[in-house]
């Protein structure tokens, strides 16, 4: 059973910077938006995340049931090649100190964001395995995102 730490009240709002949004969930059922059909993104306490349309229509998504949410995807094919070029694999989850990144390729810019959109961390893939410190932050739920694929992870 998946735990839901820590989520605060937020919200995203989706600039025209990104292409698309995907969610990907456990079950690997997929969701694509494009940029037109989504204004922002709302984050309850209840672990629920809203993607706003701008005619104010919403879809809610269960934050325990997403592996991750992906922005910048700009077609099927190249969302296929990107997991074909790099699947984040990131352990322990949750964690207390550190987390580890498997096959994080040299030079490969990895950034940790809270659940407001702050960028809080920044480290470079070093081969196989990278390792980010992560004990100083507070308890709570993160973003890692590694070019254009996003994971969550909870600090406890």
């Amino acid at each position: 059973m998946r735990k839901l730490i820590f989520i605060a009240i937020c919200t995203l709002t989706v600039c025209s910077a990104f292409a698309d949004i995907r969610l990907v969930k456990y079950d690997g059922a997929v969701t694509d938006f494009s940029d037109a059909s989504v204004q922002r993104l709302d984050f309850t306490q209840q672990g629920v995340m809203q993607v706003i349309g701008p005619d104010g229509t919403s879809q809610s998504f269960n934050l325990e049931e997403l592996q991750r949410v992906e922005f910048g995807v700009t077609g099927i094919n190249d969302a296929l090649q990107l997991e074909q070029q790099l699947t984040i694999s990131i352990y322990p989850n949750p964690t207390h100190d550190a987390i580890c990144i498997d096959n994080l390729s040299d030079g490969t810019q990895a950034r940790i964001y809270d659940v407001n959109g702050k960028l809080i961390k920044q480290a470079v893939g070093s081969g196989k395995t990278t390792t980010i410190k992560v004990g100083e932050l507070q308890n709570g739920m993160y973003i890692l995102q590694i070019n254009n694929q996003s994971v969550k992870f909870i600090k406890d």
